[in-house]
């Protein structure tokens, strides 16, 4: 009986996890290895999030039948088990030979026939699938209630951004004929590749204030696929100074409230680029609305310093494996003079940190920023007091930023450090942050990790989100 084609998927894992399944696969003896990918499901934005890589044993659990290899019915029971506890997808996984391209063998997929609507129909519910790699190359075929469908890519988050095809025909289809002559002089560093990757991104920006907005409109320069900007706050007169493309007339006066900072970024962004899709969501990162269009983007900069927004934040970029860009600039003064100024910026996310694990939420801060505006004013230890805050200061923390995520997605980075940095500006010195000593399990990072659609984000509860 013909199945249905669906939308192809995207598959997505941490680097640490694809080193190891990297590892198992291609041995030196250059037979087929076995494993099984436990993920969780972004249903919404058709991927498959690597939550656990199962290796199998060879000889026990990945055995040969001839001239073919199979996973052992007591290896599939265990991984099975495994995703239906959690609610994840239950992934195959094994390895051919050579290089660029990869297709499944007829042998292969009349196993697939046999066995897929069984296990379709143990985990009621989660997609089930099969994987192939080769080197450089991955081909996948997934079974849903619905009907079937291919894998488009497997991404790999990490230090350096890998993306792998069925063959390598897809990257060099997407490249245009000609190089747009705005952005010829990032050709040159970046290459036509790294440029046409860029073209395919869709990045959120939490937070249009001082640092988001110089974010924003560093990648429309950049030439990014999409923006999708978040932020409740309207225009002060006192961070018009601050605000990217932010006039006079943006502040409040007596008759009416100031711009809303998302909409001033979008109005620069279209002097700039007229064409590209902006989102704009004046709203907190934790409405359901706005946390979902952040979720279905490929990467992510935090730019809003409350408690809600980094709690939010960081649990989608674990949750759905999206790398995430933190930054920060504070001048804290002690006795009338300045005791400290400095510029930071932290990867989030796969194989990066956890805010929570760092110690960068304050649990008491958490439940006062999520409490109403009026209320919150009232639990305030020290309401109506404000951080300085310095345009070059943010441009700083941006830049840092900015260029960890240029460098990782375009496959120039080199450094597998994905350690926090820090300008101390008093000092006029470069450092890498010491963070407080982490917890040895943190259970926020751990049990979101992979998870997916999963688990339910840390959102305001609305009759819609239900």
């Amino acid at each position: 009986m013909a199945q249905e084609q669906l939308k192809p998927w995207v598959v997505v894992s941490r680097s640490s996890d694809w080193k190891r399944l990297e590892k198992h696969l291609f041995q030196a003896d250059g037979h087929e290895h076995g494993a099984v990918l436990c993920c969780g499901v972004d249903k919404a934005n058709r991927r498959l999030i690597v939550r656990h890589v199962l290796l199998a044993k060879d000889a026990s659990d990945f055995v040969q039948h001839g001239y073919s290899y199979r996973l052992e019915p007591a290896f599939i029971s265990r991984a099975l088990t495994k995703c239906k506890n959690e609610g994840l997808s239950y992934i195959a996984v094994h390895n051919h030979g050579g290089h660029g391209s990869v297709a499944f063998s007829r042998t292969d997929l009349a196993s697939h026939e046999r066995g897929y609507p069984a296990l379709l129909s143990i985990l009621s519910g989660p997609p089930v699938g099969a994987l192939v790699f080769a080197h450089d190359a991955v081909a996948g075929d997934i079974w849903e209630p619905a009907g079937r469908a291919v894998v488009e890519s497997m991404v790999v988050c990490g230090a350096r951004r890998q993306e792998f095809f069925p063959c390598q025909l897809p990257m060099r289809a997407m490249l245009p004929e000609e190089v747009n002559e705005a952005f010829e002089a990032q050709v040159h560093l970046l290459g036509a590749r790294g440029q046409a990757l860029l073209g395919r991104l869709q990045v959120a920006v939490v937070g249009a204030g001082g640092a988001g907005s110089m974010i924003l409109q560093a990648l429309t320069h950049l030439g990014v696929g999409g923006l999708v900007s978040v932020d409740p706050d309207r225009l002060e007169r006192s961070n018009r100074p601050r605000v990217v493309y932010a006039t006079p007339d943006d502040e409040p006066t007596s008759r009416r409230m100031g711009t809303l900072k998302v909409d001033i970024a979008k109005r620069g962004a279209r002097i700039v680029c007229p064409d590209m899709p902006f989102e704009t969501y004046p709203l907190s990162v934790d409405d359901p609305s706005a946390a979902a269009a952040v979720t279905r983007c490929d990467a992510i900069f935090l730019a809003a310093d409350t408690a809600v927004a980094r709690h939010v934040v960081n649990a989608i970029s674990h949750q759905y494996l999206i790398p995430t860009f933190q930054v920060g600039a504070k001048a804290i003064p002690v006795g009338g003079r300045i005791d400290s100024a400095f510029a930071v910026a932290r990867i989030l996310g796969p194989d990066g940190l956890c805010m929570w694990c760092a110690g960068l939420i304050d649990s008491t801060k958490l439940q006062v920023d999520a409490l109403p505006p009026e209320e919150r004013a009232a639990a305030e230890y020290v309401p109506g007091v404000r951080q300085p805050s310095v345009y070059t200061m943010n441009a700083m923390s941006s830049a840092l930023a900015l260029n960890d995520f240029l460098f990782t997605f375009t496959g120039l980075q080199r450094s597998q450090d994905l350690g926090p940095r820090e300008y101390d500006f008093l000092n006029r010195r470069a450092l890498r942050t010491v963070l407080g000593k982490a917890r040895r399990v943190c259970a926020e990072c751990e049990r979101r990790r992979g998870r997916a659609d999963g688990l339910r984000l840390p959102i305001r509860w609305t009759p819609s989100a239900a």
